[in-house]
């Protein structure tokens, strides 16, 4: 049974749950990106995702805190936003220069069919040199306040805004391997 809501996430497994079936469920998918991008993405009919620990990652926090780095080694993560309003935080971090910069707006089922299609992956090193089976997943993810491992407070994006919500049993979810990929560290005041 599919966990329908943040605050009724009881263990690590429901919350990972709540993730993805809440990631499958929004109505367009934006990639922010710059227009050099955009046309290898359309040439090639391919995304390029970046390892979750490399050191060519614009946020290395959550492959240091958060999470497993040995899974993070394992894990690709590509960056999508969702909801209507401009995400000024994506234009900032992925629409470099700011003169070349695109949002590819994906509806929601054009993006599950590739992301369920999607089996196998190419690794990248200049040119495609290896294919690997992959599990690709579509999932949100959630925001740990600085407290979390004393109060288990949890801030999670919420059609772009972020709430706080008390979750009881989920101590230190914040460096639970299992959560590798689904969780990010809070850079607001709470």
């Amino acid at each position: 049974m599919c966990t329908k809501q943040l605050k009724d996430v009881t263990d690590v497994d429901a919350l990972v749950s709540f993730l993805k079936t809440k990631g499958e469920n929004h109505k367009c998918y934006y990639h922010y990106t710059s227009w050099d991008s955009f046309l290898k993405i359309y040439e090639n009919a391919s995304f390029l995702v970046t390892r979750g620990n490399s050191l060519n990652i614009n946020d290395q926090h959550e492959a240091l805190m958060k999470g497993s780095w040995s899974t993070w080694n394992r894990t690709y993560i590509g960056s999508f936003a969702y909801g209507q309003s401009e995400n000024m935080a994506m234009w900032g971090l992925y629409g470099q220069p700011e003169t070349d910069a695109i949002r590819i707006a994906i509806p929601r089922a054009e993006m599950l069919n590739w992301i369920h299609g999607t089996k196998e992956v190419y690794i990248w090193d200049g040119a495609p040199i290896d294919s690997i089976r992959a599990d690709v997943t579509l999932n949100d993810i959630v925001y740990v306040s600085g407290e979390a491992r004393s109060d288990n407070l949890l801030l999670c994006n919420n059609t772009q805004k972020l709430k706080t919500v008390n979750i009881h049993g989920l101590k230190g979810v914040d460096t639970t391997p299992q959560m590798t990929g689904y969780i990010k560290k809070c850079r607001l005041a709470v």
